[in-house]
């Protein structure tokens, strides 16, 4: 049974790292040749939200690992592994089905066909003449997530018994970001498979479909197996030379593989530094509260933005276009905390019972 003790630091970084992929969907452009090196620079920061992404894949395995270590050492067992599986389907299901089935019957009502897809989070394998649901786009990440789980418990088996094998952790990763930057993504259609090449924000690794996107969520779980490892060692790192890196590489294009390799060098830096101005800073109540509230603003965000786009030329007549982001925004924040209550909260705690975990 998992009893690990929360990490609130770990959790604000999650918070802050949602808020990131909102603004990021919101306001982030690519920058034009007419804009000055200021401009271009906090536009670079802002479209690199996409690694926001790549970094929940780095936490999530770091988490997981962390968390469920005990548990499968030394085995993996039939029983550890439903209760496992049953876990993870608790923490995403709830929330993903509202969100999927208010997309459907709202914003989409002609698209039913794909709802199999959509829910079964498959979609990502379907090629872009079937992906026609805008605000259910960002869910892409939690069908890469839960192929993970399947595998997860066996990682944990396989790089505890075999630790010297955590070396090439780093360097397989950088191989597998390389291979999405390089090559097409694989997806299907009624014809057969389908090559595209899907790179937007300008961005290194911002494939978000297809086999590209299994094999860079594959990387950053490979990262976060490396940074945990890291942390169980206990080397630390200068934790303001880390930050001051990270903070300068997100504001130039195209350095995404050695931003990812910071942040798995940052984690456990942050945790075995828990008096530090940064700790605290992660630690406190509104982050942290942003934090647990993260995977509804994630889902959540879009929807006021696609409506808001929906409805665009009617409701500029009024305000301009930047106010009423910022009200969704606004909007995203309130609907996020009822839906964390009532569906992440309450819902999942009926689950567990259902399920008997």
């Amino acid at each position: 049974m998992n009893t690990t003790k929360e990490i609130k630091s770990l959790t604000g970084l999650r918070g802050i790292a949602a808020f990131w992929i909102v603004l990021h969907h919101y306001f982030g452009r690519r920058p034009m040749e007419t804009d000055g090196f200021a401009v271009k620079t906090l536009l670079n920061f802002n479209s690199n939200g996409y690694l926001a992404v790549d970094f929940f894949f780095i936490l999530s395995s770091f988490v997981l690992f962390f968390s469920y270590h005990k548990t499968f050492e030394n085995t993996v067992s039939a029983a550890d592994y439903k209760r496992f599986m049953k876990k993870r389907f608790v923490r995403i299901y709830p929330l993903l089905t509202v969100t999927v089935l208010f997309s459907f019957l709202f914003l989409y009502p002609g698209n039913w066909d794909l709802f199999v897809f959509y829910i079964s989070l498959t979609f990502i394998f379907l090629s872009e003449q079937y992906r026609a649901m805008d605000s259910l786009d960002i869910t892409w990440s939690l069908a890469c997530e839960f192929i993970m789980y399947f595998v997860f418990p066996f990682f944990i088996l396989f790089f505890t018994k075999n630790q010297k094998w955590i070396r090439y952790t780093i360097p397989v990763s950088v191989l597998l970001f390389c291979a999405v930057y390089l090559f097409p993504t694989i997806t299907f259609s009624q014809k057969g498979l389908v090559l595209e090449n899907i790179h937007s924000s300008g961005g290194f690794l911002n494939t978000p479909f297809g086999t590209s996107a299994v094999i860079r969520c594959f990387a950053g779980y490979l990262l976060g197996i490396f940074s945990y490892h890291l942390y169980r060692s206990e080397k630390k790192f200068n934790l303001i030379i880390l930050v001051v890196l990270l903070v300068v590489m997100l504001f130039f294009k195209k350095l995404d593989i050695l931003v990812l390799v910071l942040i798995a060098l940052l984690l456990p830096s942050v945790i075995a530094n828990p008096q530090s101005f940064l700790s605290k800073i992660l630690s406190s109540k509104p982050v942290y509260f942003l934090g647990l509230i993260s995977y509804s603003i994630y889902l959540v965000h879009i929807v006021p933005l696609t409506l808001l786009y929906f409805n665009e030329n009617f409701l500029t007549q009024y305000l301009p276009l930047f106010a009423y982001k910022i009200i969704c925004i606004v909007l995203t924040l309130i609907i996020s905390t009822i839906t964390y209550q009532l569906i992440e909260v309450k819902a999942s705690k009926m689950l567990r019972l259902y399920f008997r975990l």
